[in-house]
């Protein structure tokens, strides 16, 4: 096994609290090979059957879900370390909701279904981990949908930009995102989402300079 997937099997939440040369003797007592996909290549398309199971390696990719109406969720971002699909893996449905494309070029190590029972088997730390972090998982989804079905566009709003103090610990925030991922994130229009950070600097709520935001009333950004 390479040196370099060696080191990112440590970031996957299955081996949690195991060394590398664990993780690493964990993994060679299943069969797995190495796939790579184009940037802007589709890793999964909707309605496809989904019967492996992947750890990325390099690089990241987007999940998004896509309404009938053409309407674009971004339900979450896949990085290095992470397990791909992770609540469709012992699922009897095979077939996920969503599609997955390749931001940039991406690496993977893949396993069969059969050969990944095996290494839960091997060891009860892997396999609690994998338990955790379903759990993790599904409290994830829920919060997505209390966050999507509840929630006014400005409201959303407000939640990220909060959310963005908090994490940038300043009052004055640079957006990580661009405005098209931000909707997609809110699972709303590009325009819907302008209008509404317009109608907050408006309101003296925030002032706008391109991707810098100063949050000029915390008290009524609730």
């Amino acid at each position: 096994m390479k040196q370099t997937i060696c080191n990112i099997l440590t970031l996957c939440p299955l081996f949690k609290g195991m060394a590398e040369h664990e993780a690493k003797e964990a993994f060679d007592r299943i069969l797995w090979k190495e796939v790579a996909y184009n940037r802007r290549s589709f890793y999964y398309i909707n309605g496809e059957q989904h019967p492996n199971v992947d750890i990325v390696t390099k690089g990241e990719l987007v999940v998004r879900l896509i309404g009938t109406s053409g309407r674009v969720l971004e339900v979450t971002r896949i990085h290095e370390g992470d397990l791909i699909a992770p609540c469709f893996v012992l699922s009897s449905e095979k077939h996920l909701p969503v599609e997955i494309e390749a931001v940039t070029e991406v690496s993977l190590v893949r396993a069969t279904q059969e050969e990944f029972n095996t290494l839960l088997d091997s060891d009860t730390r892997i396999s609690h981990n994998f338990i955790r972090f379903l759990s993790d998982t599904t409290s994830f989804l829920a919060s997505k949908i209390g966050f999507l079905s509840l929630m006014t566009i400005k409201e959303k709003l407000i939640y990220y930009l909060r959310e963005q103090v908090m994490e940038q610990k300043s009052m004055q925030i640079t957006l990580k995102h661009s405005r098209q991922r931000i909707a997609d994130m809110f699972a709303i229009q590009k325009y819907s989402l302008l209008r509404c950070l317009s109608e907050l600097e408006k309101q003296g709520l925030i002032k706008i300079d391109g991707r810098t935001i100063t949050i000029l009333d915390m008290k009524r950004m609730r």
